[in-house]
């Protein structure tokens, strides 16, 4: 229970200051709970990261995938199936949202959690980029796949920025729409 609130509260807290600017004690306050109680369950502010990156992936990402989006054939439904499953994540529980954006900041900014943002971001791309292959597989005509593969990253990604920080879960929902009607089907159809 308390290391479930300190995970909850690093969520929060990396994603409002960032890395550098996030503290031990800011989140054992956010659980509150005190310091002692953080290095109980971390033996440091990158052990509680890279826990927080497991247990966002346990909770999140591996859901995600594990959904059955990978078994899903048509590669049109599989894309719109994940931005669908993405966003009502981000309605649920906007935190999880929150701290991914931040993470590839993070690993911009700071070389010890770059292989963890590359790690997420690389998850992704591998996603899209068997997505993209099964389209031509099955005949879609894609000039260029590994541009659809950046781009549906890049969708991905705003997305996620747009459900964690400005938009509510009824605009996300109507944006993740447009694009499963007239974006996702001239992409990949």
């Amino acid at each position: 229970m308390t290391r479930e609130r300190l995970l909850r509260s690093a969520r929060e807290v990396f994603a409002e200051r960032g890395y550098e600017k996030t503290t031990p004690a800011a989140v054992a306050a956010g659980a509150g709970v005190g310091r002692t109680a953080f290095y109980r369950y971390f033996d440091s502010k990158l052990g509680l990261y890279r826990a927080l990156v497991e247990d966002t992936n346990r909770r999140v990402v591996d859901e995600l995938f594990g959904s059955g989006l990978t078994a899903e054939p048509d590669p049109v439904a599989r894309v719109v199936r994940l931005f669908r499953v993405s966003a009502e994540f981000n309605a649920d529980d906007r935190s999880y949202g929150r701290f991914l954006t931040t993470l590839v900041i993070d690993g911009f900014r700071d070389p010890a959690l770059a292989g963890l943002a590359q790690g997420e971001v690389d998850r992704f791309r591998d996603f899209y980029r068997r997505t993209v292959q099964d389209a031509v597989d099955a005949g879609a005509r894609i000039e260029s796949p590994e541009a659809v593969v950046d781009l549906l990253l890049a969708v991905q990604w705003g997305l996620g920025t747009f459900a964690a920080f400005f938009g509510d879960p009824d605009r996300l929902r109507a944006a993740v729409e447009v694009l499963a009607r007239e974006i996702a089907p001239g992409l990949l159809g």
